[in-house]
């Protein structure tokens, strides 16, 4: 189901102190104010907060809060479907620690998120189970930033982007527990294969013995082994067993030694990923400070503004960083796919030994055999004949053959079972893998992009610009990388993206915006959120380019009807290309954000607490304090009375009334 905004209701949060309702306009609206007057926070960053928890920029939790409050309350009212829903989120933060609670109910009150669990994050994952949305694609989706548009990604990110946008991420969530069945038929085919061979081997001794008692047989009875002939025998069958005993000890010897190597493989192997993990974090951290000098903020270390020169200072030096981080993954990854390699290896030894332990074991098993059926036969040398012992032996061997090639038969064909498993499971690991089911996907994906995308460009450029999209193939560490590449084709003919100027760069940014925006409403299938903010995307334009600009973005949200548009921008010169609706965004005389017509200055309703409740309060606290009641204990006698609670200000007055008799009791 479609989500469309229709009422932002905000107090508290960011540069917003005092309430401010924002009504949604169907179509294309442009919210225009200076820079730092909270255009992006009223249209985006308070949208995308109340959805999913986050902010679009970084920082604490807390930092959404308005320095002069205590809380940030944001109520989106919204249709999804054919249902009216409202989705309010606030945060609260005393001395001791903030609080953020979550609530989505139709009009008429009904709480819908009813059952899913009580914890923010339960109740978060109801919330986008029930809008079917996933943050990390909407917030690249539906909210447009010159700095992190679909251009501005390398080759592989526009892969992944485009999978999210076709909801591939169940093939990646498959493909992972294909190669777990892989893995464990692999592992069930090499134990059948060791157990064949064991018992090939003991099949083979087997025969050997049936062999020298029929050639036994064949001499005369007076001819059969005597006492002492059956004596030297058992003396070297003896003699055998121990030389079997003692390489069988060797090899117990080097097995361990095999696996020890092996868990150090593996422990270089976790060490590896934990410091390439630790990296990949370190770049992320650079790349936010980054994102926050870039966006004309303050510095991320010390809060103060920053001049010019000293961003391009501070800019140069977090990528410098970042370029030494990335050499140090570059160089963790090489020597983890070693470590890996080596790791392979060992198991290829451990199995080794471990199949030649279970030959010995075999061979052990069959001397003790032969060992017991001598000394049966010295047991009964003086009072049977040796025909009878050579028949009664022959018969003996004959049965255990006939077992033995029993099991063999069952052991063959349940092989070739679990090798025809296994070589299924490697075909499918094949087809759900990157060069597999999702390039194809992805590829077919791509002229209905370009096409899309064309559509919008050359009605922005009145035909002078065009985009061709098409796959392609890197090498990046030894290893193929699949990706997108994009050339804009202009009156000069055709340029890589960096060639362009930056009026055309932002053309094809905004065009391929629009197009990845449908792509995505169509993939989803009638399921995500209607509504795209395109921040500070025209204002490179001149009047001519904006104002046609303007007129595709109107005229595409008026034929889709069902979606919004809001596009931000401090130029005067974008302002005056717009026939539509604009709302103004200002800085308000105490600094904060207003909106000339909507929310003018009303503080935040406080909700009025009984005088009898308060004092309630206080005399309960009081007693508690005095009590010596700690944490814990106040926890224990409040949920003892309503499970639900976790304060005192949740319980109801007669709660805590029998709370106050439970203390004073």
């Amino acid at each position: 189901m479609l989500l469309i905004p229709r009422r932002l209701t905000i107090s508290g949060y960011r540069s917003v102190f005092r309430e401010v309702v924002y009504d949604f306009s169907p179509g294309c609206t442009l919210v225009h104010g200076e820079n730092g007057s909270g255009k992006t926070v009223l249209t985006a960053d308070a949208i995308y907060w109340c959805l999913f928890g986050t902010s679009l920029r970084s920082g604490s939790v807390d930092g959404i809060l308005n320095r002069n409050s205590t809380m940030a309350s944001v109520t989106l009212e919204a249709r999804l479907g054919d249902k009216d829903i409202i989705v309010q989120r606030t945060r609260s933060k005393t001395k001791r620690r903030g609080t953020t609670h979550l609530s989505v109910t139709l009009g008429d009150g009904t709480d819908l998120l009813d059952g899913v669990g009580t914890s923010l994050r339960a109740k978060q994952k109801g919330l986008e189970d029930l809008l079917g949305m996933e943050k990390g694609l909407v917030q690249q989706v539906s909210f447009y930033s010159p700095e992190s548009s679909f251009l501005q990604m390398t080759h592989s990110e526009r892969v992944k982007l485009l999978e999210a946008v076709l909801g591939l991420d169940w093939v990646g969530t498959l493909a992972k527990k294909v190669k777990e069945k892989l893995t464990a038929a692999e592992a069930r085919l090499n134990e059948l294969k060791l157990k064949k061979s064991s018992m090939e081997g003991n099949l083979s001794a087997l025969e050997l013995w049936e062999n020298n008692l029929l050639s036994k047989q064949k001499e005369p009875v007076s001819t059969g082994p005597t006492k002492e002939q059956l004596q030297a025998e058992l003396e070297k069958i003896e003699a055998r067993l121990v030389e079997v005993e003692d390489r069988k000890q060797k090899l117990a010897v080097a097995h361990k030694e095999v696996n020890d190597c092996l868990a150090g493989a593996a422990e270089r192997v976790r060490t590896l990923e934990l410091e390439i993990k630790g990296l990949q974090t370190q770049c992320s951290t650079l790349q936010r400070q980054a994102d926050v000098i870039s966006s004309d903020g303050p510095c991320p270390t010390c809060g103060q503004d920053m001049r010019m020169t000293d961003r391009y200072n501070a800019l140069a030096e977090i990528e410098a960083k970042k370029q030494g981080l990335e050499a140090s993954i570059a160089d963790r990854e090489l020597r983890l796919e070693q470590a890996k390699r080596k790791h392979w290896e060992v198991q290829q030894s451990v199995s080794t030994v471990a199949q030649a332990i279970t030959t010995l074991e075999a061979q052990v098993g069959m001397l003790r055999a032969r060992r017991q059926s001598v000394e049966k036969d010295l047991t009964k040398v003086d009072t049977d004949t040796s025909s009878d012992a050579l028949q009664r032996d022959l018969l003996e061997c004959r049965r255990r053959i006939a077992d033995i090639k029993q099991d063999l038969s069952s052991l063959s064909a349940e092989s070739t079972e679990a090798g025809g498993q296994a070589a299924r499971w490697r075909w499918w690991v094949g087809a759900l893998g990157t060069r597999g089911f999702r390039n194809f996907l992805v590829e077919r994906a791509l002229p209905v992009l370009e096409e899309r995308g064309n559509a919008y460009l050359q009605a922005m450029s009145d035909g002078r610009l065009a985009v061709s999209i098409s796959p392609t193939t890197t090498t990046s560490k030894g290893k193929d990388v699949e990706g997108i590449n994009v050339l804009v084709r202009n009156v000069r003919g055709v340029d890589a993206y960096e060639d362009d100027s930056a009026g055309e760069r932002r053309l094809a940014d905004l065009s391929l915006t629009l197009a990845l925006f449908d792509l995505a409403m169509d993939a989803g299938g009638g399921r995500g959120l209607g509504y795209l903010v395109l921040d500070e995307g025209l204002d490179p334009l001149d009047s001519q380019n904006a104002k046609r600009a303007l007129e595709v973005i109107a005229d595409t949200a008026k034929r889709q009807g069902d979606r919004l548009v809001q596009v931000i921008s401090h130029s005067d010169r974008v302002r005056s290309a717009v026939i539509g609706k604009v709302i103004r965004v200002e800085r308000g005389p105490d600094g904060w954000t207003r909106v000339p017509g909507l929310g003018l200055g009303k503080k935040p309703k406080q909700a009025n607490v009984p005088r009898e409740r308060k004092e309630l309060l206080a005399t309960l606290w009081n007693e508690m304090v005095e009590r010596g009641y700690r944490g814990r204990d106040r926890m224990a006698l409040i949920q003892a009375v309503n499970p639900q609670a976790r304060k005192l200000a949740d319980l109801t007055t007669e709660q805590l009334k029998a709370v106050l008799i439970g203390v004073r009791g």
